[in-house]
């Protein structure tokens, strides 16, 4: 509620409460060490915010203490490259695995962080099976005693089936794990149905996150099964994926209709957009499905048959512009051509027999993905963190691209060093303005972080007025709006890619709209 400009004033305050508050005793104050962590990120005082988080022992504490700590880890140690080394892979699993010992201890008896212990051994094919097979007893020995406070998808036990199917090891257990990981998300389905705090759409938002872990679960139990050459339990299986994705193609028709009749303005929140994933992604579905039919007849020895749906599969990725699956596919069925004998002029003109794409199949969306929305922005006055105060009329005249973010938002925290990057290259012209708003709770913290992070881009204290315009909204979110204030294009979520490949896509939508008015 204080000014920006009063910003100073009021830390100075701040820090005055810190002091009374530093004198009180923790036993008798259980929340004072979060209390204290929270004013000194205020504050800006690294030293002593980590001091208070040390002191605070309480278990949900111990866990935002230990999302904190693997964030921290995850910003000095980034992500390996698809082209790096396998030692530099290698490296940083090692440095994972080491890591997780802390992240544990700060959250005593949650499971969760002992996943993350068990992912990074997953990582490591050096490692000996009886050390992975140690740490995902110990995750579920924790399981008993005290169910997770973090909901992740797919889930750990779908996901540990998994890792049992790539290692070989405990096949018999895998198809049970999974039912057991999908029968709690599809309770966690049921249960909406009877909250008066779910909307439809985030319903059938949920709905669609439920069908994205089936798929990911019969595709582990089916590998599970042709390892272990049982075909007849195989079959069932892709018998059970048949009857789901014809119901599943059902739902979708319904969510297409629904979908086409919303207004072209109507923001999409987060049950929103995972319809609109679950439709863009039916083309996905269908292929792995033929997939699943060539593996089977791949192992029962049928290798014509894995060829004709290997084919069948092919043209649905080719249709839907899935290349990596393509790739993949076509590698497998160049294997099984070359083993019924088939010569090199032959395999090239079964190739040439996809160019028939599947009719009415939509293309798959690359990451640059934008939706038309042609919805005014709304009149506003909010205060950035310089303190100067912003109108819809300052952006007059101007093409602007516009970033909503928050501090605690993770993919947002991946994206706004490429962000920043952009700003530097647009932040001169006359033309082009770029701003960014914040969608923080606490604005307290938002200028530490930034300065701590080096950022420049404009920060706009906006969330009232987003809140306002939205309704619910799901973060990151990126917009370019045209010179008469028209928001005419959105993009949401973040996925990792190449800075300046998603710096050269951004300015490519920012020239589009500037050059149609």
């Amino acid at each position: 509620m204080t000014p920006v400009p009063e910003h100073p004033q009021l830390r100075q305050r701040v820090e005055q409460d810190l002091a009374g508050l530093k004198a009180l005793d923790p036993k008798q104050h259980s929340q004072i060490s979060y209390i204290l962590g929270e004013g000194y990120k205020i504050t800006g005082d690294k030293e002593a915010e980590k001091a208070a988080q040390a002191m605070d022992q309480r278990q949900g504490a111990g866990m935002s203490k230990a999302f904190a700590a693997m964030n921290e880890w995850s910003k000095k140690n980034p992500y390996p490259k698809p082209g790096d080394p396998g030692e530099k892979r290698k490296a940083y699993y090692e440095a994972r695995l080491a890591a997780t010992e802390e992240w544990i201890k700060l959250t005593g008896d949650d499971s969760f962080m002992m996943y993350q212990r068990v992912l990074a051994l997953a990582e490591l094919p050096e490692r000996l099976d009886s050390e992975l097979l140690a740490a995902i007893d110990k995750c579920f020995e924790m399981e008993k005693v005290r169910k997770s406070s973090v909901v992740s998808t797919p889930s750990p036990r779908s996901r540990i089936a998994t890792l049992y199917v790539r290692r070989g090891i405990r096949l018999e257990q895998a198809p049970d794990l999974v039912r057991e990981g999908l029968e709690a998300a599809s309770k966690r389905v049921e249960e909406m149905d009877n909250d008066l705090l779910f909307t439809p759409d985030r319903k059938e938002g949920e709905e669609a996150s439920l069908w994205g872990q089936k798929t990911f679960g019969w595709a582990t139990v089916l590998d599970a099964y042709l390892q272990q050459k049982r075909f007849d339990k195989a079959r069932d299986t892709i018998f059970e994926m048949e009857r789901g994705l014809r119901e599943w193609k059902t739902k979708v028709a319904g969510w297409e209709k629904k979908l086409e009749s919303l207004p072209k303005d109507k923001p999409r929140d987060s049950g929103i957009s995972r319809i609109e994933t679950a439709v863009r992604n039916l083309p996905t579905d269908e292929a792995k499905y033929y997939e699943a039919l060539a593996k089977l007849a791949a192992a029962e020895n049928r290798k014509l048959d894995a060829l004709g749906f290997y084919q069948t599969g092919l043209r649905l990725a080719k249709a839907a512009s899935l290349e990596y699956l393509e790739n993949q596919w076509r590698r497998k069925a160049q294997a099984l051509w070359k083993e019924l004998g088939g010569t090199t002029e032959g395999w090239q003109n079964w190739l040439e027999q996809l160019s028939a794409a599947t009719s009415g199949t939509p293309s798959r969306p690359a990451f640059d993905r934008w939706t038309k929305m042609e919805r005014s922005l709304p009149e506003f006055q909010v205060t950035d963190l310089a303190g100067r105060t912003w109108k819809k009329s300052s952006l007059a005249g101007k093409t602007t691209f516009v970033n909503l973010w928050a501090t605690w938002c993770g993919p947002c925290r991946e994206e706004l060093p490429y962000l920043e990057k952009l700003y530097q290259r647009v932040k001169d012209r006359q033309d082009v303005v770029l701003v960014t708003l914040n969608l923080d709770d606490s604005i307290g913290g938002v200028e530490p972080f930034m300065q701590e992070n080096k950022y420049t881009f404009p920060v706009l204290l906006a969330k009232e007025v987003i809140d306002s315009y939205l309704g619910s909204w799901s973060i990151p979110r990126n917009w370019v709006v045209d010179r008469a204030g028209v928001l005419r294009f959105e993009q949401t979520g973040f996925g990792r890619v190449d800075s300046e490949e998603w710096i050269k896509k951004m300015i490519e939508q920012i020239e589009l709209v500037r050059g149609s008015l």
